[in-house]
Parts: structure tokens; C-alpha cells; sequence
């Protein structure tokens, strides 16, 4: 996790990025545990740090980092509750989480509501890193509704279970979002494979490590 904050705050000196979306490219890939202990290292880390859970399909009893809370971005973004009335703080000096709450709604819809901009715009200006966790791109195109509104766009893979079409599907969400792209984070990696790319790891040289990849499927495949 350490190389991949550093990869990711070498780029941040120059352009000062804060709001990052990570989405799977298939189901199963850890994007969620993926994203929370980046929450965790860039809050150890001393940055102000807000984890938002966008993914409405998916129990909360698998994500939640703080006590039972009934509000939250849906009741925002449905309810015109104000923004300090679904932040919680958790146990984990400079983390904030807010939970996708309890109102039932169709994703799409959810995300195409005019306060999301409102929400982003606010945790803006009281958090240096806000991170967006939301399901794969392959099943649950909401993500893409805010690829026009984050500063980076994150992808998560699992290897040998992430297929090339998944991978070759999302690479395509995001052709129009290249300046956005801060690269795929290649999850459930075991100690022998993790040492022979040790190497020469580059998780954030895009868009190589996609290619390298794909290589890596077609390897198996023979």
C-alpha cells in the first residue's frame, strides 16, 4: 500500500487531485477492501480523509467502519440532509466515513441527482483525500455518471479471476478520461507472484500495467 500512495502523492505535488473514484472491473475484486485500507494509510499518513461507500447493492453489514448509522449519502442526495449529518468519525485519527444509507433507489438515478455535485463540492473544501468506493464497472455503470466530476479514476483487477474481457471492457469506459486515469491496482496477488514483480513495479505507469495484464491472461490460457 505504501508504494501505491506514493505513486499516487507524486503525481498529487503537481496537480493537487483529491477526489478519487475506484470501481472493479469484475465482481469479487476487493475494491472495497481496497479502498479502505488506502483510507486508512493516507489517514495514518496525516490527510484529511473521507471514505464514501457508493455502492448501494451491495449489505452494508460487509463495509461498515463505524456503529449502526441509518444515514447517509442517499439521504443527502434524496433528502436534503446536510452533509455534517452523515459524516461519522471512526476510530482512525483523521478518517471520516459516510455510508450509502438506507434509501431505496435505483443507482443510475441515485447518482444522476443534481446534489451530487453539492456533496462533492463539500468534502472538498473539509477533506484532503476523498476516496468514492463503488461496485464493478462491469455490472453497475453508475460509476461512469462521475467520471466527468472526480480528478482520478482508479481501477481494481483480481488476478486470475479478473477475465480480459472484464479488463478490455473497462479500459474502454474510460477512452474519453485518459488525463484521468491514475492507473489498475492488481488485488489477491500471491507472495510468488508479488516477488517477480517487484522488480520493476509500476501498478501506475498506464496504461502498462493493463497491457501486462492481458499478457499475463494469455500466458495462462496456453
Amino acid at each position: 500500500m505504501e508504494r501505491i500512495l506514493t505513486s499516487i502523492e507524486n503525481r498529487r505535488i503537481t496537480t493537487g487531485d483529491q477526489l478519487f473514484l475506484l470501481s472493479g472491473c469484475s465482481t469479487g475484486s476487493g475494491t472495497t477492501m481496497c479502498t479502505i485500507q488506502m483510507a486508512i494509510a493516507f489517514a495514518e499518513a496525516g490527510y484529511r480523509t473521507l471514505l464514501v461507500d457508493c455502492d448501494s447493492r451491495k449489505d452494508s453489514k460487509y463495509k461498515r467502519l463505524c456503529n449502526e448509522k441509518e444515514k447517509g449519502l442517499s439521504h443527502f442526495l434524496l433528502e436534503d440532509l446536510e452533509f455534517k449529518e452523515i459524516a461519522y468519525s471512526t476510530i482512525i485519527p483523521n478518517l471520516t466515513y459516510i455510508p450509502i444509507g438506507g434509501v431505496k433507489q435505483n443507482p443510475i438515478y441515485l447518482f444522476r441527482n443534481s446534489r451530487i455535485v453539492k456533496f462533492l463540492k463539500e468534502a472538498k473544501e473539509s477533506y484532503e483525500i476523498i476516496l468514492l468506493d463503488f461496485p464493478s464497472i462491469r455490472i453497475s455503470p453508475e460509476a461512469t455518471l462521475l467520471f466527468h466530476l472526480v480528478d482520478g479514476i482508479i481501477l481494481i483487477a483480481s488476478l486470475n479471476e479478473t477475465t480480459e474481457k472484464e479488463l478490455l471492457y473497462a479500459k474502454d469506459q474510460l477512452i474519453s478520461y485518459q488525463e484521468k486515469y491514475y492507473g489498475l491496482i492488481v488485488n489477491k496477488i500471491s507472495l510468488s507472484d508479488l516477488k517477480g514483480q517487484m522488480r520493476d513495479y509500476d501498478y501506475y505507469k498506464q496504461p502498462k500495467m493493463i497491457h501486462r495484464y492481458i499478457m499475463h491472461l494469455k500466458k495462462r490460457k496456453c
